[in-house]
C-alpha cells in the first residue's frame, strides 16, 4: 500500500505559513496581529502625541505617522518606524509599551532577533479599538 506524501506535506508548510499564536500580539485571549488600528504614540521622556496607524505582527508594532505633525528627532523624522513589545499580551489598549531599538555593535550567529536589542528609546501606543464614529 503506497501512503501519498504531498497532503501531509501542504499541510506541513501551511502550519508554517501560521502566525504562531504564543508569538502574536494578544488582546483579550485574542490574536490581533495582521490588524489595522488608529493610535496615538508618544515617547515616554515627552509629553507631545503623535498620529498613526498600526499593525501587529508577533511583538512588532509597525506604525505608519499620519502627516502633517511635527515628528520627534527619534525616528529621524521617517514616517514608518517599527516597536517592538515589552509584552505580547495586551492589558491596557491605553498604554502599551514598547521599545525602538537600534543594532548592537556585534549581532551574534550572522542574524540577532531585533525585538532583543536593547531599546534605542522607550515609547507608548493608545490603540483605538473601534473606528471614530462618522460626523
Amino acid at each position: 500500500m503506497k501512503h501519498d506524501k504531498k497532503p501531509l506535506l501542504l499541510l506541513f508548510l501551511l502550519l508554517l505559513a501560521l502566525p504562531d499564536p504564543a508569538q502574536a500580539a494578544i488582546y483579550k485571549e485574542e490574536s490581533i496581529d495582521g490588524k489595522t488600528f488608529r493610535a496615538e504614540v508618544w515617547l515616554e521622556e515627552q509629553k507631545d502625541t503623535y498620529r498613526a496607524s498600526v499593525v501587529f505582527v508577533n511583538k512588532a508594532a509597525n506604525l505608519i505617522f499620519d502627516t502633517n505633525q511635527i515628528l520627534p528627532p527619534v525616528p529621524r523624522n521617517d514616517r514608518f518606524v517599527t516597536l517592538y513589545l515589552f509584552d505580547e499580551h495586551i492589558a491596557n489598549p491605553d498604554k502599551i509599551k514598547a521599545k525602538q531599538v537600534a543594532p548592537p555593535d556585534t549581532i551574534s550567529n550572522g542574524y540577532d532577533d531585533p525585538s532583543t536589542w536593547p531599546p534605542a528609546a522607550t515609547w507608548y501606543i493608545k490603540l483605538y479599538l473601534t473606528p471614530p464614529e462618522e460626523e
